[in-house]
This record gives C-alpha cells, structure tokens and sequence, in this order.
C-alpha cells in the first residue's frame, strides 16, 4: 500500500483524495476498502448502517411476499375458473345424457309403429293376393 505525504493530498478535495488512497494501478486495496467501509460506518454511526441495511432487507421480503401472494390469487382464480367449468360440463352431460334416453325412448316407439305398419300392410298384400286368386 503507497503511503502518501501529507504535502501530495493538500491541494486536492475529498473525492480525489478517497480515489487516490483507494485506487492504485487500477485495482483496489482490499486494506483501504476495510479502512474506507470502516470510516463510513463510524462517520453514520451503526445504528444508521444497521437501520439502512435491515430497510433493504424488508424492502425485499416485502416484494417476495407481494409476488407470492399474487401467484396464490392468480392459481386460486385459475382454480376457480376450472372448476366453474367442470361444474358446467358436468350440467351438459346431464343434460345431453336425459336427451340420449329420451331420444332411444322415441326411436323404439318409431320402430314399433314400422312394425306395426309392415305388418298391416303385409296383412293386407296377403289379403289381396288371396282375393285376386279366388276370384281369378
């Protein structure tokens, strides 16, 4: 670490004497970081720093809190919709499964009415031809 004489620093202001104790050949001193983090702290006092850290922190966990209680709002509607849906459907297939039996209930009656009428009229073909052939 360069130690630098009190007669360099004089003419300069404070931020050139901070980038001139913490820069050297374009990296920094791991010691003067310590020195610098340690001058700020007790320049804002502990107090100050720990209030200003634990701000960010709940600042942080309240935005995770906020994004996880809209992912559970988001999947509680989606659940919501779904179900409303499930319900519907269900409403249909009673439905369309009353129409299915009431629908075979009409097509057995109409094939007994068919029966009923090839019988009538093979009944009366018989008929027919037997008076045609007695009277022939």
């Amino acid at each position: 670490m360069d130690i630098y004489k009190l007669d360099d620093i004089k003419g300069c202001s404070n931020k050139s004497i901070l980038y001139k104790l913490i820069l050297k050949n374009g990296e920094m001193e791991i010691e003067l970081l310590i020195y610098c983090i340690t001058a700020i702290v007790s320049a804002l006092g502990i107090k100050e720093v720990w209030s200003i850290w634990k701000r960010k922190i709940e600042l942080k966990n309240q935005i995770l809190k906020k994004n996880e209680i809209t992912k559970d709002q988001i999947t509680s509607k989606v659940i919501d919709e779904l179900k409303n849906r499930i319900r519907s459907l269900e409403s249909k297939i009673d439905d369309l499964l009353t129409m299915n039996k009431e629908c075979a209930v009409k097509l057995a009656r109409l094939e007994e009415r068919v029966m009923l009428s090839a019988k009538k009229n093979s009944n009366r073909k018989t008929k027919k031809t037997k008076s045609l052939s007695n009277n022939g």
